[in-house]
């Protein structure tokens, strides 16, 4: 994404970019192992906001 820009592979501004910048910057303080999710998995058991809820609730508790 940044690589490009910030832009998806439709060349469209990503989403979030604000949240992906901060989440880039903090990839830098700290050892991040990435793990790829399913959407199946993701559909059937998580709503969207409470993810989005927990990365940033996540990332202003470890950025004190």
């Amino acid at each position: 994404m940044e690589k490009g820009g910030w832009k998806n592979a439709k060349k469209k501004p990503v989403e979030n970019a604000d949240l992906w910048k901060r989440l880039k910057e903090a990839t830098g303080r700290h050892q991040i192992e990435w793990v790829w999710t399913p959407k199946e998995v993701v559909s059937a058991g998580y709503e969207r906001e409470d993810a989005v809820e927990l990365a940033q609730r996540t990332m202003e508790e470890y950025s004190r």
